[in-house]
């Protein structure tokens, strides 16, 4: 799966956040193209 060397600190983090009343975003720039058509794009 995509990104699941990620998911056990993004866990911690909600954990923290959720412990904390803190409120996290996530705002990739207009770099960010996972749909890309190009291979080499999407995994850079």
């Amino acid at each position: 799966m995509l990104g699941e060397e990620f998911l056990e600190s993004f866990q911690r983090c909600g954990q923290l956040a959720r412990s904390t009343g803190t409120r996290i975003s996530f705002h990739p720039d207009q770099f960010v193209v996972l749909s890309s058509p190009e291979s080499l794009v999407v995994k850079s």
